[in-house]
């Protein structure tokens, strides 16, 4: 058995099949390795379109397999389009295991995805591949084997991933129903340990903390250089990432706001990916209000010569960006949970919210400011325990 698996690893290694449009009609070009030496290729007879390009992958991956099984057709006539059957059974037969659908759904959205999706995508995609192969309709033995392979979080994000996979599957006619959209309104915080209540610091404990970080003087590598991104984060309620990308060119003094969008991020911890635009894909303006103003001055005026127009706002202490996982689990974790337990660096998102909205600030304004909606902010980002003692007016 061992010797087989080898065998068949080997087999798959050489080379993949390859899509390409000629002329506007898609075609697979077999590797040369395949027939020692010499391009084969597979007219499919599909226009280049998202969808067909969707068709031409399942077909790609069917004679991958078949080839790494031994069970390849060299003459290439068990993979040729036949006649009297249309692009969807063509795909239908292919899809068979969760990682099969959700990787025709991802290759579909891949080309109008930014770069950190992409590679969220590729990670759902991993925990999927340590699956046992199942169809993709049985939802709850699917759910038992993410279960046994990652952490009950992350296992949400998968059933997630599947459910809106199922729903692309139904319009496209690859399948006929979506079990996973009833498995995740069955899973709940308490099964999965996921925090989704917002948990806004007071002014007084926000204020406190900043001031932690200010006065930090434990030896070696203390944590007063992260004071003003922690403070920055309190002030504008924008994302941690958003922060880290800052750079001074985004800072309009002359008109009086902040343009932000800019990011860098570190999708499940893995390479960091840089953005120029927010998470759905905007960029917004935050104006310059009193108090954010004084403090991009006083900044700025820190930053004396070295102030660079592409120059990173909050630097990591060595230098490049803050590697967000790093100041999560040392600085953050260290200091701020001395204040309140179990807040991650998102509270501060959650305070500037519930803040303005305890200040009277209209819901659509923050929304704007926020880059978020008046859902969101209902849902997730305002602390209603913070809110109690706003009265209802004569």
């Amino acid at each position: 058995m061992k010797g087989k698996q080898q065998k068949q690893q080997s087999k798959a290694g050489k080379g993949s099949v390859g899509i390409e449009a000629r002329e506007g009609r898609l075609r697979l070009n077999i590797p040369r390795p395949w027939f020692s030496g010499t391009q084969k290729r597979l007219t499919l007879g599909l226009a280049d379109t998202p969808e067909n390009r969707v068709i031409a992958a399942a077909k790609a991956r069917e004679i991958e397999r078949d080839y790494a099984l031994d069970a390849f057709d060299e003459t290439l006539a068990k993979y040729k389009p036949k006649t009297h059957l249309t692009p969807v059974t063509a795909i239908t037969a292919a899809v068979h295991t969760p990682l099969e659908l959700y990787s025709l759904h991802t290759t579909y959205l891949a080309p109008r995805s930014k770069e950190s999706t992409r590679e969220f995508h590729k990670h759902i995609g991993r925990i999927l591949e340590k699956l046992p192969k199942m169809p993709v309709t049985n939802a709850l033995a699917v759910r038992e084997a993410i279960l046994a392979v990652t952490t009950p979080k992350r296992a949400k994000r998968v059933f997630m991933g599947l459910s809106a996979a199922c729903n692309w599957g139904i319009e496209h006619e690859l399948v006929t129903s979506n079990p996973y959209a009833r498995l995740v309104q069955s899973l709940d915080e308490d099964d999965l340990k996921v925090k989704n209540k917002a948990d806004a610091f007071t002014p007084e404990e926000a204020d406190a903390l900043i001031e932690l970080f200010k006065t930090d003087d434990r030896p070696g590598m203390n944590y007063r250089h992260y004071a003003p991104f922690v403070e920055f984060l309190f002030l504008t309620g924008c994302r941690p990432s958003e922060a880290v990308g800052l750079q001074w060119q985004d800072v309009h003094f002359e008109k009086g706001y902040i343009t932000m969008g800019r990011s860098i991020s570190q999708p499940n911890n893995g390479r960091k990916v840089h953005s120029d635009t927010s998470k759905n894909r905007k960029t917004r303006m935050l104006p310059l209000y009193p108090r954010l103003l004084a403090f991009m001055t006083s900044l700025s005026e820190k930053a004396g010569d070295s102030l660079q127009s592409d120059a990173l706002i909050f630097p990591a202490p060595k230098g490049g960006s803050i590697t967000f996982a790093n100041f999560r689990t040392n600085a953050w974790n260290k200091l701020a949970r001395t204040i309140k337990p179990d807040v991650s660096p998102y509270s501060c998102r959650d305070t500037f919210i519930t803040a303005q909205l305890a200040k009277g600030s209209g819901v659509a304004d923050i929304a704007r400011w926020c880059d978020t909606s008046a859902e969101m902010i209902e849902k997730h980002y305002s602390d209603k325990s913070k809110l109690l003692h706003i009265m209802p007016k004569d």
